[in-house]
């Protein structure tokens, strides 16, 4: 009786995996805003991660600021001779500077050959606040730009192999190919990257105003070893398909 069922079973398995690494709905159709977050999928198309993860962010962060504050923008196409992944590559020329972009998070991605795909949130509340600081006077009439006020950095973290657990100051931030935006304080913070079955490393680095740092790094698989006894895996395998909420 048991072997009888052995069959179906296989079945149901080969249905779940290839349901699993199907494309996620939210490629095609961006996710309504709910109570507190408004959703914006950036869009790329290549194989160098690096360049993916700036393109993605660069088509999001785009949409969000046409989107909540009006602000013209024009797209320049720019050649990029030396980059295999792509021909031609899209840079925004934002017309107004002085936008903050707070509490704008990656929250999910997806790869299919060289098409990928990443999904932000927008924080409802930052918004509000931001359309705020914009109507204040001390803005001095839009004269003043936001690198004078912006305290933050970004941080961009790619790795070899992927899906690569983040842990900022052991805060979970998400998985690689990651873009970390305006979300970690000036100073000196421990980048912490893990996956099962590789050595785990530490990067110290320091945030300064509007720096980008990019970090790429190579794991190295860990030694044959006994079984860990701690079954909670915090940079397993992950699926081509990220959910971050």
């Amino acid at each position: 009786m048991y072997l009888q069922k052995i069959p179906t079973l296989i079945v149901f398995l080969f249905c779940f995996a290839a349901y699993a690494e199907e494309p996620p709905a939210w490629i095609t159709n961006t996710p309504d805003d709910d109570t507190n977050y408004r959703y914006y999928v950036g869009r790329a198309n290549g194989t160098n991660e690096s360049e993916l993860v700036e393109v993605a962010f660069d088509d999001a962060k785009t949409q969000a600021i046409r989107d909540n504050f009006g602000v013209a923008t024009s797209v320049q196409s720019k050649s990029h001779e030396e980059v295999d992944y792509l021909s031609v590559t899209t840079k925004t020329d934002e017309i107004s500077s002085n936008i903050l972009l707070k509490g704008f998070k990656q929250r999910s991605l997806f790869r299919s050959g060289k098409d990928f795909w990443v999904l932000y949130s927008y924080s409802k509340a930052a918004i509000e606040e931001e359309k705020k600081r914009q109507a204040s006077p001390a803005k001095d009439n839009g004269a003043l730009n936001s690198i004078s006020t912006n305290k933050s950095g970004d941080v961009i973290i790619i790795t070899e192999p992927s899906s690569v657990a983040v842990f900022v100051d052991d805060a979970h931030f998400g998985f690689t190919p990651m873009r970390i935006y305006k979300r970690l304080s000036p100073g000196h913070h421990i980048i912490r990257l893990e996956r099962r079955n590789f050595k785990p490393v530490e990067e110290p680095i320091s945030i300064t105003p509007n720096a980008v740092i990019k970090i790429k790094k190579e794991l190295k698989p860990d030694e044959p070893a006994e079984e860990a006894s701690n079954t909670k895996d915090r940079g397993g395998h992950v699926p081509s398909v990220l959910q971050l909420f």
